[in-house]
């Protein structure tokens, strides 16, 4: 009765100013919420980990987050303290910011983007002619096959490299629009994993093994989704790992478990490195359209965008599991729902 009084008032308080405010206890289990907050948690598929941390330090945090349909969120967690000076519960408040940060954002977004395409154009384009005039001029006369297969190989390599920005701009293009399709069939869960694997072997740097841990009770498991986005989805997960790991392995792993909440059976696939990590302060930056590491690695820096509106339209979440040490690991979790 109490529990239900709480998220009243909570709505009454906030009604028309899209503030969603969470109350949860020292041990940051939710105690209430209003509808608001219910829903763009929800819709931003927003996790734990700012309140866990802010449970860890002990003090306010604050931070911007891109979400659904370009929309921007605040998110915002602060402890309360009794007056013996002791955190008796936190608050957890959410908000759309969207129009105090649109014009200058998409001005940002557009100078990263024109400097994103115009390199990942460029380069393998450059590339593509370049070999191939090699091959079509004098010196291509004189190569042995070895090396003509080579730079064959080279141009295949970057024309994929251009098909793949070309694909990503289109797909970022529907995220915008709301529209990213999905065409659902029964298919081979096994499949599409070996599938997503066999696709990023050419980009495992040399050294690196790419692994696989695959539950034998799941090999003849048939489920009902998009076979083509979650493929999609596993080969962005995995070509960030490779990108980033030059010593170890690059595993992805298959694995089901139920739900502790709702008690529902979920599917997690999982792609663990032994990379460089992540730093602390590109956290903040993972799942926004641009963003990359660091200017070295390819692609528009959308892959991770795209995976979590592939998450979100599966009915699913994707996240960096932050309690890995080894490396990174993002994790994918969806209802398992077999055929």
């Amino acid at each position: 009765m109490l529990h239900n009084m709480t998220e009243q008032i909570l709505d009454l308080a906030f009604s028309g100013l899209q503030i969603g405010v969470g109350i949860y206890d020292k041990e940051g289990q939710m105690i209430s919420c209003n509808e608001e907050f219910r829903r763009l948690k929800s819709s931003y598929l927003i996790d734990d980990v700012q309140l866990h941390k802010v449970i860890k330090e002990g003090k306010t945090d604050r931070m911007l987050l891109a979400g659904y349909k370009d929309k921007v969120l605040e998110s915002f967690v602060a402890p309360c303290i009794d007056e013996k000076g002791e955190i008796t519960s936190y608050v957890y408040r959410l908000s759309d910011v969207t129009q105090s940060y649109a014009p200058s954002r998409e001005k940002e977004l557009e100078e990263i983007f024109l400097d994103n395409v115009s390199h990942e154009i460029r380069t393998p384009l450059n590339s593509v002619i370049g070999f191939n005039d090699i091959l079509n001029g004098v010196s291509g006369l004189h190569m042995e096959e070895d090396e003509k297969l080579m730079l064959k190989d080279h141009i295949h390599r970057n024309a994929d490299r251009l098909l793949t920005v070309v694909d990503d701009i289109l797909d970022l293009s529907k995220m915008q629009k709301g529209c990213l399709p999905l065409h659902k069939t029964v298919v081979s869960l096994m499949e599409i994993c070996c599938k997503a694997r066999d696709s990023v072997r050419s980009e495992v740097q040399q050294g690196v093994k790419l692994a696989h841990e695959y539950p034998i009770a799941l090999k003849d498991t048939y489920i009902y989704t998009d076979s083509k986005r979650l493929e999609q989805l596993l080969r962005n997960l995995l070509t960030n790992a490779c990108q980033h790991t030059f010593t170890g392995t690059v595993t992805l792993k298959v694995k089901t478990f139920e739900d502790a909440e709702s008690g529902r059976e979920m599917l997690q696939l999982r792609v663990d490195d032994t990379g460089e990590g992540i730093a602390h302060n590109q956290l903040d930056l993972l799942f926004r359209p641009f963003r990359k590491a660091d200017s070295k690695s390819e692609g528009l820096g959308v892959g991770l965008s795209i995976c979590k509106e592939i998450a979100r339209l599966l009915n699913g979440k994707v996240y960096l599991d932050t309690e890995y040490e080894d490396g990174t690991s993002f994790v994918f979790e969806m209802p398992f729902e077999t055929i």
